[in-house]
């Protein structure tokens, strides 16, 4: 719940990004838009959806609402590898390394994209998971498609999702 210091934040950048793409300026997807040195410079905005998801959020509740669902994502993230660490290990252990881990996730208190690469991570490993447990059908397979086009156009740890299906895979 830390303040927002939109003098150092991205998320002015972020929410920009988002308003000019609704608006069809799409020259932000492909060109070093706020550069003022080299503004030719190729470049390829691989987190826009992220802008235009800020945007939205903005538009409906401000930059408090933008905060709210950064929050809602990254606790239930935790709260889904809490779940997953706590099944196949033990109460104790998951809150060990939860208690550990705390203090790097509350380093990051900054709105950025990145949280929906964790959060798709994780919905990821569940569906892959239950699926090679048998505990769901084939089909939920085919909801990692869009989820991973969304992914793609979020983040740039959209790769991730490759390699866990990877592993996976392997397995």
């Amino acid at each position: 719940f830390a303040p927002i210091n939109l003098a150092t934040a991205d998320l002015g950048r972020h929410v920009r990004n988002g308003e000019q793409l609704l608006s069809g300026n799409f020259d932000l997807l492909y060109k070093n838009y706020y550069s003022y040195t080299n503004p030719d410079f190729p470049f390829i905005n691989h987190h826009w959806f992220g802008g235009v998801v800020f945007y939205l959020v903005s538009l409906i509740s401000g930059f408090t609402g933008v905060q709210l669902l950064f929050i809602f994502i990254n606790l239930t993230t935790f709260c889904l590898f809490f779940y997953i660490a706590k099944k196949y290990s033990n109460i104790y252990v998951s809150s060990i390394i939860a208690l550990l881990i705390l203090p790097v996730i509350s380093y990051r208190d900054e709105v950025r994209p990145e949280a929906f690469s964790y959060l798709f991570a994780v919905i990821y490993y569940l569906v892959l998971k239950g699926f090679s447990e048998g505990k769901i059908s084939r089909k939920w397979l085919f909801g990692l498609i869009p989820i991973q086009l969304i992914w793609a156009n979020t983040h740039i740890y959209f790769f991730t999702g490759f390699f866990i299906m990877g592993i996976f895979w392997l397995d």
